[in-house]
């Protein structure tokens, strides 16, 4: 089975190779489908690079559960409280589909001046 377009349909494994180096060639291999809260460190990891990332899924993936996360990122910098959150709930839009309830804590990198 190869990698499929959907974060929700598998987590993709790298070829094994003996040396740490990706060829372009090599196709990614997909073994088990990523859970709710993999799912979403992935969204959040690739939106924000963040310096801190905790994701709890206090539901283990059960529909209509609650989810509690924290970001910690230099991209959140310039930007207000309310500003943060709406990124967050924009990156996580189709995950949000099926939660009851999403907690959001944001923080900056740096004290605004």
């Amino acid at each position: 089975m190869f990698l499929s377009s959907s974060l929700r349909s598998s987590a993709c494994l790298r070829p094994a190779v003996s040396r740490p180096v990706m060829v372009q060639s090599q196709r990614w291999r997909c073994d088990t489908p990523l859970t709710r809260q993999q799912r979403i460190e992935k969204l959040l990891r690739d939106a924000f690079e963040p310096t801190h990332l905790e994701v709890i899924d206090f539901t283990d993936g059960a529909p209509n559960g609650k989810v509690m996360v924290t970001v910690v990122s230099d991209q959140f910098n310039a930007l207000n409280k309310l500003a943060q959150h709406r990124w967050v709930n924009e990156v996580l839009a189709e995950e949000m589909k099926d939660l009851h309830a999403l907690q959001v804590d944001t923080q900056r990198t740096k004290k605004p001046e």
